[in-house]
């Protein structure tokens, strides 16, 4: 479970984050894309296990999911395919670009000073 290592990745940029600023942390809020390999509610019980101590103690997580995008050059549909199927959910068209989705990072902290 790779959401481990992540969740302790967190926790490091979040007490360098606090190291610089006064205050008690209420709120982490995350981007998660469909397509970062990254499971959001692994990486929710990752980070509720480790918030016991330490400078996620308390805090709230907020995972927000970005889906990918699936241009189609065949009919101009925006959809939001699934994985690991990236064709057009209109026309079926595999002839498209395939942006978003990939992104992984902290949006930003709530501290309450």
């Amino acid at each position: 479970m790779h959401e481990f290592s992540l969740a302790k990745e967190i926790e490091r940029i979040v007490a360098e984050t606090l190291a610089e600023r006064d205050g008690k942390l209420s709120q982490v809020n995350l981007v998660v894309g469909g397509l970062s390999g990254v499971l959001p509610d692994a990486l929710l019980s990752a980070l509720e296990f480790i918030s016991s101590e330490g400078p996620l103690k308390g805090a709230k997580f907020v995972i927000r999911e970005e889906p990918a995008v699936f241009t189609c050059s065949a009919c101009s549909a925006v959809t939001n395919p699934l994985a690991p199927i990236f064709c057009c959910m209109e026309c079926g068209s595999i002839k498209g670009e395939l942006s978003g989705g990939t992104e992984f990072y902290i949006e930003s902290l709530e501290v309450e000073e």
